[in-house]
């Protein structure tokens, strides 16, 4: 898929403009989510994507109530004039903006939404789901989150820099037409095969969750919309190819875990829970129960999940979290209960 043509005065790597144009051409909803530094061109990027499509609809956050739902309007009567939703600072939608926001991510309409680090920017060394100001329901709706980080990177820097002296306007990019798409038996094969084996990855004597359903049915619309861009009334693994390449690289960048080194779904839903984490909170948790006492000494935990070879500050760090989940609560100073 060449996109060499496509948005040529912004600058996004080839599986962010990969994903855009399927975005443009899917007969299907693709819901895309854009976190970026300031003066990262996010705003620009909606822009030029609405005027890309005929049925698009570009508003602001802190507006979004106000233009989508005007007098409580039905969101089904929006619907009806807008395909594409283009919505800048969606971090800074109210309350009642995000629970409409919630109901277009799951209905027939494609949602580009840009948002900004909840700091202002990037903290390198942090986990991006962290720094990111929406709820977790909100976040799991989009199909593909891309981040934008303004590091200082000579090449990019060059080339961002060449950018200012290009002043010709993004031209409007000659789309197909979009129409029914095929996926035979074999694709289809082919397609559940890449879900079911890259689902989870063992790791030591746990399992990390790569995929959920939802990452398949991303599949399958990223598939057919690349089968459209290239004028394919059937999908071949060509399209399957761009489809995973382009979810790898989003899930890479939004949920690696930098301590099994593998893809862990959970931290866009449970960020702080890494699989490891949750691993020792489960032990932490079989400990306490197998103390039969009704108020567990803190130091038992302790001495026996030192037999089992986790650290006191691990089994602290478990014992912090299950609190704050509601499982276990503190009756004195140095026990605990499980509720």
């Amino acid at each position: 898929m060449n996109t060499e043509n496509f948005l040529p005065n912004i600058y996004l790597n080839k599986h962010m403009k990969q994903a855009l144009l399927l975005q443009l051409v899917s007969k299907e909803p693709i819901n895309i989510l854009f976190v970026g530094d300031p003066y990262s061109g996010k705003t620009t990027i909606l822009q030029e994507m609405a005027k890309q499509k005929e049925k698009a609809t570009f508003c602001n956050g802190i507006l979004f109530t106000k233009i989508l739902t005007p007098t409580n309007v039905l969101i089904k009567e929006t619907m009806n004039n807008t395909e594409l939703l283009c919505v800048d600072d969606v971090d800074s939608c109210t309350a009642e903006d995000r629970m409409v926001l919630k109901d277009i991510l799951n209905s027939k309409m494609s949602v580009l939404a840009v948002a900004n680090p909840k700091f202002g920017r990037f903290d390198p060394y942090d986990l991006i789901r962290n720094q990111i100001s929406l709820d977790t329901k909100t976040i799991s709706s989009f199909d593909l989150i891309f981040p934008l980080k303004d590091f200082p990177e000579e090449k990019k820097d060059r080339m961002l820099a060449k950018l200012m002296f290009n002043k010709s306007e993004n031209k409007l990019f000659d789309l197909p037409k979009g129409h029914k798409v095929i996926i035979n038996i074999e694709l289809e094969e082919k397609m559940i095969d890449y879900y079911v084996k890259n689902r989870a990855t063992p790791v030591e004597d746990f399992i990390v969750i790569k995929h959920v359903l939802r990452t398949f049915t991303t599949l399958i619309k990223l598939t057919k919309a690349s089968a459209i861009l290239n004028e394919r009334l059937t999908a071949n693994e060509d399209d399957l190819n761009v489809a995973i390449e382009i979810i790898e690289y989003s899930f890479n960048q939004m949920t690696k875990d930098a301590e099994s080194g593998v893809i862990d779904i959970d931290r866009i839903s449970s960020a702080n829970l890494t699989a490891p984490k949750r691993k020792n909170i489960n032990i932490v948790l079989k400990i306490i129960e197998d103390l039969t006492e009704r108020n567990v000494l803190v130091e038992d935990i302790i001495e026996k999940g030192k037999r089992l070879g986790i650290e006191t500050e691990i089994i602290d760090e478990a014992l912090e979290q299950l609190r704050r989940m509601g499982e276990i609560y503190e009756p004195h100073v140095g026990f605990v209960t499980k509720l």
